[in-house]
């Protein structure tokens, strides 16, 4: 009897399942994008760090062999024959421009592969000329900037600054300093 009961009882339970179709749902619509109230960044005086320059020679000099960044050289008037327009180098939105007197000076070696952020900190502070206050316990990191060609130092400041921004830092102006 028992063996009955166990064949009904699976039987009854099979049943449904079996006959039960199984109907695919849309799926759920998209929530609204909550950046589209922004206003679309229309700024033209953004300068492209990946853009090449007509007119630069980037085999002018070798680069130095120990990777650090070389003193910069200032750039002659016809390198920028091909860019249109002055203006300073564009920066991410809410960081610092670079209005440095040698924003357009030429940079042959800025090469850092895997360094510490305060490495490239230092590095850049004294190309730019800029003064930086922080708390080292608080910089914690590698980031990676890689040039194989000469570059100016607003394009290495505009590298910088992408660079710390993929870490999660931004550098904040306070009086003459960037902290």
């Amino acid at each position: 009897m028992k063996n009955y009961q166990l064949l009904l009882l699976s039987t009854l339970l099979a049943a449904p399942v079996a006959t039960t179709a199984v109907h695919a749902e849309d799926p759920p619509p998209l929530p609204p994008n909550p950046f589209s109230n922004l206003p679309a960044n229309n700024d033209s005086s953004f300068d492209n760090p990946f853009e090449d320059e007509e007119g630069e020679d980037a085999g002018e000099q070798a680069p130095q062999a120990n990777g650090r960044a070389t003193p910069p050289r200032r750039s002659g008037g016809s390198s920028n024959s091909g860019r249109s327009g002055g203006g300073s180098p564009g920066t991410l939105p809410n960081q610092p421009a670079l209005d440095a007197p040698n924003a357009k000076d030429i940079v042959d070696n800025f090469d850092y592969p895997d360094a510490e952020i305060l490495d490239v900190a230092k590095a850049i502070a004294k190309l730019t000329r800029k003064n930086f206050i922080y708390n080292p316990q608080d910089i914690k990191g590698r980031i990676s900037v890689v040039s194989q060609t000469p570059i100016t130092v607003g394009d290495a400041w505009n590298a910088f600054l992408t660079a710390i921004n993929m870490k999660g830092f931004a550098l904040v102006p306070s009086g003459k300093y960037l902290r």
